[in-house]
């Protein structure tokens, strides 16, 4: 395309009847059609790679496996695959696998020592276009393997997330610059953080109310006659008052 301008791809067109013609600057609008499929794509990778928990730098594996995923699947549109339609064959789906999904690579015997393992964990992230292999992410090396000899757990999936979720909570704390202190009203929170502040029943109030209990408990116990105890008899009352006595003299 550089060379000539071009000229040798217009007259390609040309002799097969097709026009030739370009968008206006800076409006992809007019390549609708193309637009859309980019972004389907890329939000096929991007959904994929974060539903995995996968590194960022793995994004261009995961644009790939989207593209060959979505040439041997039909739509909506087309009842028969972008696949049947280049090739004029059924594809063969029997080698789709889970992205993401956790693989055993097997350690062939010129690369490892005798008491070495005999298997790698790696994850799965996309097919081998020159060869009959898969591809895989090793996350201990941060390297890419390409073989045919794996054992598959499409049910474990790579489970470090480089961007860990936080509660609304710490949400909250963070931005109000309130650490410190939980946005709670539940005593066990307060007191887990901040154990010196005193608790609804260590208040002076609460302190005073449970005094006046016990000794309330107190008078009434003592108000009770003891079954062991002698009785005491009562002081007898003169029979005459002393003003009486002094008013007969």
């Amino acid at each position: 395309m550089a060379e000539n301008n071009g000229e040798e791809f217009k007259n390609w067109l040309l002799s097969k009847g097709i026009r030739f013609e370009t968008s206006a600057p800076y409006t992809p609008e007019q390549n609708g059609v193309s637009e859309r499929a980019n972004r389907t794509i890329v939000e096929g990778g991007w959904c994929i790679l974060h539903a995995k928990h996968l590194p960022i730098e793995l994004w261009a594996e995961a644009i790939a496996y989207t593209v060959y995923t979505r040439n041997r699947v039909i739509s909506k549109t087309s009842p028969v695959t972008p696949f049947q339609r280049w090739y004029g064959t059924k594809p063969n789906i029997s080698n789709l696998r889970i992205f993401g999904s956790a693989a055993f690579i097997h350690v062939p015997k010129v690369e490892r020592k005798k008491l070495e393992p005999k298997s790698i964990k790696s994850y799965f992230i996309g097919y081998c276009l020159t060869q009959k292999a898969y591809r895989f992410w090793i996350p201990t090396t941060g390297k890419i393997k390409i073989s045919r000899d794996v054992i598959f757990n499409e049910e474990l999936v790579h489970t470090e997330n480089p961007m860990p979720r936080r509660e609304s909570r710490d949400i909250l704390n963070l931005l109000t610059n309130q650490t410190n202190f939980p946005v709670s009203t539940s005593t066990t929170d307060r007191e887990s953080l901040n154990p010196s502040s005193p608790s609804p029943v260590d208040t002076p109030d609460a302190d005073l109310h449970n005094q006046d209990a016990i000794q309330s408990d107190e008078s009434e116990h003592s108000d009770e006659a003891d079954p062991d105890e002698p009785e005491v008899p009562e002081p007898e009352s003169p029979n005459q008052p002393e003003e009486d006595t002094q008013n007969s003299s």
